[in-house]
């Protein structure tokens, strides 16, 4: 019987094909083509989702923790549809009225890209740079640990408002391109072999023009330039992991399909952990509970898998962590929690008086992470409850001093839905 981690190279043409016909079927007979955008906005979110349906196609045989985690998933990939659908209606109805707002948030957000990236590129041993595991430098350090996923929820709600002044001025403008080179020699630097790319390509899922000469004219640029990373990815970065230029390629189209790996370690090690009789929420809320017992689940996977040593791993999903650890029980309530929290992200997403578009983008972000890295998700919770903390502060001290209230400032963001 093959493994589940051998179904991931095996369902690669499946998906592709898969993912081919239902993206030319949303293209001709779609006028907005949502699916085909969604595709482009974050292929991994698609490629999860068959993940289950493959493998326990190939094995032939439905365990029904699998089928839960699939059913999961699925809950997972539709609100991920919903709320990006609701994401790119509101980005292409940004009006040219808050063009002025969008550029000044482009412009902080560039500043405080530096500001949050700079600490972390002046230590030694960051990145690509370093002798071991390129995120060694975060643990023990809470503030290097917050600075790097803070950078990473930047980029992220950065994706809209960059959509929105591309779509209004229908060019890349100099901000627009100082912000992505910035951003493209952070990542680099950092060690990401792709995350530029995807960067770009989620931009270009909430680009909407009239005419699709205009997209032939714009995707130009992004179209040469996520060659040119690419290009350098390869080599560059290559040359640091030892790689020659064909393995770093391999390496790079792979790692999109193996998103899937901890999923799939965590089946084909499940007998084995289910002996280790640890706990589900102890391991999977490593910063909340009492300390876990074992590391991180695909840092253990992979020591169990390959003899990987030090913090090389996986990201692990909740249904990763669904299928590894934890009692009937257990599994029960987090499967009632998992569900409880993908309601509370769409709708405090959606039922907001404007539609918001950093809200709807931070819910979308929320929703692939409980899918993809749940360790993740919980460090984003963390960062979203300390910036609502300080704001609340801040306004404490505004009004405490008496400085006016910037209430009709709030109002015109609102309208201008940013």
């Amino acid at each position: 019987m093959i493994t589940a981690y051998q179904s991931i190279f095996i369902g690669i043409p499946y998906v592709i094909f898969l993912m081919v016909i239902i993206g030319l079927l949303d293209f001709f007979f779609s006028r907005e083509r949502i699916l085909v955008r969604s595709m482009i906005f974050a292929p991994t979110a698609w490629i999860i989702a068959p993940f289950y349906i493959f493998y326990m196609l190939h094995v032939q045989s439905m365990f029904p923790k699998l089928i839960i985690a699939g059913f999961l998933e699925l809950c997972f990939f539709v609100v991920y549809l919903l709320l990006f659908k609701k994401l790119y209606l509101t980005v292409s109805q940004v009006g040219y009225s808050s063009l002025e707002a969008m550029l000044s948030r482009l412009k902080w957000g560039t500043l405080l890209l530096v500001c949050i990236n700079a600490p972390i590129h002046i230590q030694d041993g960051v990145g690509i740079f370093a002798d071991g595991s390129r995120i060694d430098f975060i643990v023990g350090s809470r503030v290097n640990l917050y600075l790097v996923y803070a950078s990473i929820l930047l980029q992220i709600v950065m994706v809209p408002i960059i959509a929105s002044i591309i779509n209004l001025q229908k060019r890349w403008s100099k901000p627009v391109l100082l912000y992505l080179v910035l951003m493209s020699l952070f990542s680099i630097l950092a060690g990401s072999r792709g995350l530029p790319v995807l960067a770009l390509m989620s931009i270009v899922g909430l680009l909407k023009f009239e005419h699709m000469k205009e997209y032939i004219r714009l995707l130009r640029i992004p179209i040469c330039a996520s060659l040119l990373l690419v290009i350098l990815i390869i080599y560059f970065v290559g040359s640091f992991l030892s790689l020659n230029p064909s393995e770093m390629f391999s390496l790079m189209f792979t790692r999109f399909f193996i998103t899937n790996d901890a999923r799939a370690l965590a089946i084909d090690w499940s007998h084995y952990l289910a002996n280790l009789e640890a706990s589900l929420f102890r391991e999977a809320f490593r910063s909340f509970l009492a300390p876990p017992q074992y590391p991180p689940l695909g840092q253990l996977l992979y020591s169990l898998q390959f003899g990987t040593t030090g913090l090389i791993g996986a990201n692990a999903s909740a249904t990763a962590l669904f299928i590894a650890y934890g009692t009937e029980i257990e599994k029960l309530f987090f499967v009632i929690l998992l569900l409880w929290l993908l309601i509370m992200i769409y709708l405090s997403s959606v039922n907001i008086k404007y539609n918001n578009i950093l809200v709807l983008t931070i819910g979308v972000s929320f929703v692939r992470r409980l899918t993809q890295d749940f360790l993740a998700f919980q460090v984003f919770m963390n960062l979203l409850i300390l910036l609502a903390v300080l704001f609340c502060l801040f306004r404490f001290i505004r009004q405490a001093v008496g400085v006016p209230s910037a209430g009709p400032i709030i109002d015109d963001l609102q309208r201008a839905k940013i």
